[in-house]
Formats: C-alpha cells, sequence, structure tokens
C-alpha cells in the first residue's frame, strides 16, 4: 500500500492535508507491517485558511 504523509519535517505527522507543501511518500508492506521511504513531492496549498 502506498501512503502520502503531511509532515513539515518529515519526522512527525503534523500537517492539514490542504494545507501542506509536501508530501512524504511511502510504501507499506501489510504482511510485516515495514515502511520504505519513496519520495518527496511537492504540492501547492489550496486551503489557506
Amino acid at each position: 500500500m502506498r501512503m502520502a504523509i503531511a509532515s513539515s519535517d518529515g519526522k512527525v505527522v503534523n500537517q492539514h492535508f490542504g494545507r501542506a507543501n509536501k508530501f512524504f511518500i511511502i510504501d507499506v508492506n501489510k504482511e510485516d507491517m515495514t515502511f520504505k521511504f519513496i519520495e518527496t513531492r511537492t504540492a501547492f496549498p489550496v486551503c489557506i485558511w
């Protein structure tokens, strides 16, 4: 399974998806619950309030 995590520093999940300016993409192996970093993607925030 592939997930996008909204984070300001890549260490904690602390951003709202609509306000985030980058996402950390990870793959999750559901069999052994391991995680693999794939890439960082730049985004343009769509929620400004």
